[in-house]
């Protein structure tokens, strides 16, 4: 009788070999149009000083 340890490598080489060839192509893009995305954060934003109280949601 085959150990466990054995028995949980096969199932993970079958998995990998199973698996592999059918993943999903890249969904990545040029490096330019992901950053286009983001806001430049060159200084932090202007906020207003908070007056009163902070309620916190409970």
């Amino acid at each position: 009788m085959k150990s466990k340890a054995t028995v949980r490598r096969i199932c993970g080489l079958y998995l990998i070999l199973v698996l592999l060839p059918w993943g999903c192509a890249a969904q990545a893009g040029q490096l330019v149009d992901r950053l286009a995305q983001f806001a430049r954060r060159e200084a932090k934003p202007p906020v207003s000083a908070a007056e009163g109280d902070l309620v916190y949601p409970a």
